[in-house]
């Protein structure tokens, strides 16, 4: 079975297990049906980071967060030594 024979349904369902950084990297630019999933799933999106790499940080915020700008309620950072590296 192929990831792409999944419904929609189900596969935003499965976006849910993800790290907000390995969706994206996994997920962006499969195809267009994968793009427009990705942009429904972060309608309206609390982004919490504190978790996030800064170097994966800095290609989230320059690559991706420019594509859903406009769904962003909130985001959330830290800079402490629970960081990653």
């Amino acid at each position: 079975m192929n990831l792409e024979c999944l419904a929609n349904e189900i596969l935003i369902d499965l976006f849910e297990y993800f790290k907000i950084e390995d969706l994206f990297h996994t997920f962006y630019n499969v195809n267009y049906r994968f793009n427009i999933l990705l942009l429904k799933y972060f309608h309206s999106y609390h982004l919490d980071f504190q978790s996030v790499s800064k170097s994966n940080l800095h290609v989230i915020c320059t690559k991706y967060l420019p594509l859903i700008r406009n769904q962003i309620i909130s985001l959330r950072f830290s800079d402490d030594d629970n960081t990653p590296v």
